[in-house]
């Protein structure tokens, strides 16, 4: 790293020096001509030479270009250093088998000269930014020391898994815990390894599959150090995360995949006779790339001056992440509800979880959802997800039958009979999958899904969200200081492309009608 600092100095050095050369003699001429009486100046002014101009203009350019290296790597020597004299620091205390570091600087915090969020837009922007191998390579450490301290379970370590969950929903809290797992296990061979941390380049792709790739954990904001920060808190995405993911192609702004729009044909065929000759029909399923980006117009001095110890574009990237979140998933939620098998559940008396007699009440309608999915022509899907609100799930999880007693009960209380049942604890959380089931589908919570109809209404969602088609990219954050640079203002901006297809809109379901009108609890 030193030896790199040295090599842009020195290259630095030779461009000034050559235009201090080709400055000398043009500064040789001005000055013998100012020494001349006015009476004896017959010639003009001496005028730098175009050419010369041209070149020193350039190699100016060339010099602010080296000067914003040299920053980078001066930080980055300086980062360098207090890791070598941390590690020099426990160099003596006694081991057995291992060396561990207690008290490495974190690449991103309050005692850091580093900004997350700008180097995380200049690894977005790749080589095309100055600065940006620098930033790779600091995100790329700031991953690994926050495994670091998840192995730890340091203060940092336990902030930092909430921050952790978001990136791996699954199906269920299993899911969830082996991927926690695997990042705990590679920091504690981080831990181990007394050479220091091996060092893997950030993964910068979307969704589940890259945050897996890259563990994670280089996008967890150093905002897990600012705890006075009371953030506004929004809802998440949880139809989107259970979704099928792909990744966005890198060009056009339609997204198109081919369509079987009608079917061949086969039948018996008698001796001597004509075989059957139906030939398919094709299509293309095409879905828009759009864009959702925010902006903050903030001033200079609040980016300067806000502290002690709060980086305030923190705080700002952190707000504007925490609405595009469930912007996004209602995005997810509209397209996949375009065009669904709408089934309207009206009954006479309002909600009831079951009918006494007969197929009937919602868990009928929801074997009525089953039904349709499964025997479309076309279709043939298998649903896999019952998705309702939180306000509706609270409210069948408090159902009791004509003897008292919950229909929906958590697996510790030994359910018997029950309608639903499920989850270890009976703790559902705010949204997302509630670990139980109700008529053999899972239940997940998404505060987002849409009212149908009327703003009193809301809905259920049966299907199979594998055939839901999300691709997201990279969401990019920025700062922009030269739109409003006279009034020493600047943009703090987060945008990203997405774009959602649905393979089968007949294999979403969505349940509505009065029969879903706001809940009302008894007293």
């Amino acid at each position: 790293m030193a030896k790199e600092l040295r090599a842009l100095l020195e290259s630095r050095d030779a461009l000034v020096a050559e235009n201090e050369s080709a400055l000398t003699e043009y500064e040789t001429r001005l000055a013998a001509w100012k020494e001349l009486p006015e009476e004896d100046r017959t010639d003009p002014e001496p005028e730098l030479d175009v050419e010369v101009a041209e070149q020193v203009e350039s190699r100016n350019k060339e010099i602010d270009k080296l000067d914003e290296r040299i920053k980078e790597e001066t930080r980055s020597e300086k980062r360098a250093k207090a890791i070598r004299e941390a590690r020099a620091a426990i160099a003596t205390i006694p081991t057995e088998d291992t060396v561990v570091v207690e008290n490495e600087p974190m690449i991103y915090g309050p005692d850091s000269e580093n900004s997350y969020y700008e180097d995380l837009a200049r690894a977005a922007h790749g080589v095309t930014m100055p600065g940006s191998a620098g930033a790779i390579q600091r995100l790329s450490q700031w991953a690994h020391q926050v495994e670091r301290e998840v192995a730890n379970d340091s203060a940092i370590g336990k902030k930092s898994i909430e921050s952790l969950r978001t990136h791996f929903r699954g199906e269920n809290a299993d899911a969830t815990k082996r991927a926690l797992a695997e990042i705990r296990e590679r920091g504690r061979v981080a831990i181990e390894n007394k050479d220091g941390v091996e060092q893997r380049s950030i993964v910068t792709g979307g969704g589940a599959t890259a945050a897996a790739a890259s563990g994670g954990a280089a996008f967890v904001s150093p905002a897990i150090f600012l705890d006075p920060y009371a953030p506004w808190r929004e809802y998440g995405r949880a139809f989107c995360d259970q979704c099928h993911k792909e990744d966005l192609p890198p060009t056009g702004m339609q997204i198109y995949i081919p369509h079987v729009t009608g079917p061949a044909g086969v039948r018996q065929q008698t001796e001597g006779s004509a075989i059957q000759e139906t030939d398919p029909t094709f299509g293309y399923l095409n879905a828009p790339v759009i864009t959702l980006a925010g902006q903050v117009t903030v001033s200079q001095q609040q980016l300067d001056r806000a502290g002690p110890g709060f980086a305030f574009d923190r705080l700002i990237f952190d707000q504007l992440m925490r609405d595009y979140t469930p912007q996004f998933d209602t995005y997810v939620l509209n397209q996949a509800l375009a065009a669904p098998t709408i089934q309207i559940w009206s009954p006479a008396g309002g909600f009831d979880l079951i009918a006494q007699n007969g197929s009937g009440g919602f868990y009928g309608q929801i074997s009525k959802a089953k039904a349709a999915v499964r025997t479309t022509a076309g279709t043939v899907l298998n649903p896999t997800h019952l998705f309702v609100t939180p306000q509706r799930w609270e409210y069948i999880a408090g159902w009791g039958d004509n003897s008292y007693r919950p229909s929906v009960v958590a697996d510790y209380a030994g359910p018997f009979n029950a309608i639903g049942a499920g989850s270890t604890d009976g703790d559902e959380g705010i949204e997302g999958a509630t670990g139980y089931r109700l008529n053999g589908l899972p239940v997940f919570t998404d505060a987002n899904i849409p009212s149908f109809g009327t703003t009193t209404e809301d809905s259920a969602i049966v299907g199979d969200l594998q055939e839901v088609f999300v691709y997201e990219g990279s969401p990019v954050s920025r700062v922009v200081p030269q739109t409003l640079a006279n009034d020493l203002l600047s943009l703090i901006q987060v945008y990203n492309y997405v774009a959602v297809l649905v393979r089968y809109p007949a294999g979403i379901v969505q349940i509505s009608g009065t029969g879903l009108t706001t809940p009302v609890y008894s007293l």
